[in-house]
């Protein structure tokens, strides 16, 4: 997901961020970003690709939302089709 051009050492999350058409930027860095693209990876510059585009929310917006899902532990996450009890979840008298 992350190969890098040995030119800028950009990733393709770099690259879909200079997008110019807001709306494509948008679309290109999401579905990336979903994909698992690593954010924290930086440039020849050492700059990551949401150093570029600080001032932009929506793709802030993106950026932080990864983040946070990145930050989720598969195990906290509950199976319907499971029929063990959450992490969470005690046995009541």
């Amino acid at each position: 997901m992350d190969p890098v051009n040995s030119t800028e050492k950009a990733t393709p999350l770099h690259l879909a961020v200079r997008i110019d058409d807001e709306e494509i930027r948008q679309y290109v860095v999401e579905s990336l970003l979903d994909a698992g693209a690593n954010a924290k990876l930086t440039d020849k510059s050492g700059l990551t690709a949401l150093d570029y585009v600080k001032n932009d929310e929506e793709i802030g917006k993106l950026f932080r939302r990864a983040e946070a899902m990145d930050a989720i532990d598969p195990k906290d996450i509950a199976d319907d089709e499971s029929d063990e009890s959450g992490s969470d979840d005690e046995d009541e008298d």
